[in-house]
C-alpha cells in the first residue's frame, strides 16, 4: 500500500500561484498525456495584460488541465470561475485544489469543451483556451464563443497554441496582444458579438 502511494505522488508535481490572494500556494499538476500547464513567465505576462479586467469578472477556463489559469484568475479578483476538464482524474485534482485553498467561487465541470458550452451557462467576460496542442480548439468551440449568450460584448479570449501552427481565429476575434515563448504562441483577443 505504501509503495502505491509513493508511485501516485511521484506522478504529481506542483506549480505556484504567482500573485493575488493565493500567491505562493501550490497547485497540483498530474503527469498526464497532453497536460501542459502554462509556464510562470507566460502566466505573468497574461495576467499583467488582464489585470484591469479581472476584478469582478466571470471567467471560463475551458481546457483546465491543472486549473492554474482559473485559480490564478480567482486569486486576482475574478468573481466566479468555471473550470472545464474532460479527464475525470484531472478534474478531481482541480476540485481538491479548490477545497485546499478554500475557494468557493469556482466550480469544476467534468465535460468536453463542446459539451459544456452546449449547456449555455454564460456569458463570461474572460475565456482561457489552452487545449492539448495535438488537439487544438474545435471550430464549434470557437463558433460558440462568438455568441452573446456565451461571452459579454468585448470579452477577452486567451489562446495558447504551438508556435509552428497557430490556430486560425474567427473574424470576430480581434488580436489585442501576442507573444512567443519556448515554442508556445500565446495571444489575447477581444470578441465582438455583434
Amino acid at each position: 500500500m505504501r509503495s502505491k502511494g509513493k508511485q501516485i505522488n511521484a506522478r504529481i508535481s506542483e506549480i505556484r500561484v504567482i500573485a493575488g490572494q493565493y500567491r505562493g500556494r501550490k497547485v497540483k499538476v498530474l503527469d498526464a498525456e497532453g497536460l501542459r500547464p502554462s509556464g510562470s513567465r507566460i502566466r505573468e505576462t497574461l495576467f499583467n495584460w488582464l489585470a484591469p479586467y479581472l476584478p469582478g469578472a466571470r471567467v471560463l477556463d475551458l481546457y483546465a488541465g491543472s486549473g492554474i489559469l482559473g485559480v490564478e484568475a480567482v486569486s486576482r479578483g475574478a468573481d466566479h470561475t468555471d473550470l472545464v476538464e474532460l479527464s475525470a482524474r484531472a478534474a478531481r485534482t482541480i476540485h481538491g485544489t479548490l477545497i485546499d485553498f478554500g475557494i468557493d467561487n469556482a466550480q469544476v465541470h467534468t465535460a468536453s469543451a463542446e459539451q459544456f458550452l452546449s449547456r449555455d451557462l454564460g456569458p463570461w467576460d474572460i475565456v482561457f483556451i489552452d487545449p492539448p496542442f495535438a488537439e487544438g480548439p474545435s471550430a464549434s468551440v470557437l463558433r460558440h464563443l462568438q455568441s452573446a449568450s456565451m461571452v459579454t460584448e468585448g470579452a477577452w479570449v486567451y489562446v495558447e497554441s504551438p508556435i509552428e501552427s497557430p490556430w486560425p481565429m474567427p473574424e470576430r476575434f480581434t488580436e489585442h496582444r501576442g507573444k512567443v515563448a519556448g515554442g508556445v504562441d500565446y495571444r489575447l483577443y477581444r470578441v465582438s458579438c455583434s
